[in-house]
């Protein structure tokens, strides 16, 4: 069943409706919000937050968008507005704190290991220092494949300046990644 029939009957008030657009949309909501905030615990509150947030609105939804775009975007508002609230409360924002558990983690002995972690934690915290605008464009273009257009719908811009966000933010990330490139 497409997402247009399931928001249209959840609009009727099926809970079965509700629970299969939840079942649909949780894990890739949670991969987005995890990308962008960094931080475990806050991803799974803000994943349920949007959808409390998606689900209490649905009269609202008009479908002039697919679900998805929509759910991304309530997403990225409520991620960036628990990032800026972040930052006021205490200077720093959860992506900080990778590193922190970076140190912690038990060293492992395999070269090869390693070098996997650090590349990995070097893309993460490559993106995790894109502005908010192109991080979004960027996690929902590699990891979730949305089109520009979609992306557009997310962040409220044209397709065009979707694509001018995403060259600008793979510049910076090429910028930053030089050293592994080399490697």
């Amino acid at each position: 069943m497409e997402d247009r029939d399931l928001v249209e009957r959840a609009k009727a008030g099926s809970a079965e409706a509700v629970s299969r657009l939840v079942e649909r949309h949780q894990d890739p909501l949670y991969a987005f919000l995890y990308r962008y905030v960094g931080h475990e615990a806050d991803a799974e509150d803000l994943c349920q937050e949007v959808f409390v947030k998606a689900l209490g609105g649905l009269d609202t939804f008009e479908g002039g968008s697919r679900f998805r775009t929509w759910l991304f975007a309530i997403a990225a508002n409520a991620a960036r507005d628990r990032l800026r609230r972040r930052r006021r409360e205490n200077g720093r924002a959860y992506a900080d704190e990778s590193e922190l558990a970076r140190m912690a983690a038990p060293a492992r002995s395999d070269p090869e290991t390693v070098v996997i972690m650090e590349r990995r934690d070097a893309v993460h915290d490559a993106i995790a220092a894109l502005p908010p605008r192109e991080r979004v464009a960027v996690i929902l273009s590699t990891w979730h494949e949305l089109s520009y257009a979609e992306i557009g719908g997310v962040i409220e811009c044209s397709p065009n300046a979707v694509g001018s966000l995403l060259c600008r933010a793979r510049k910076r990330l090429a910028s930053r990644l030089a050293d592994w490139a080399d490697s």
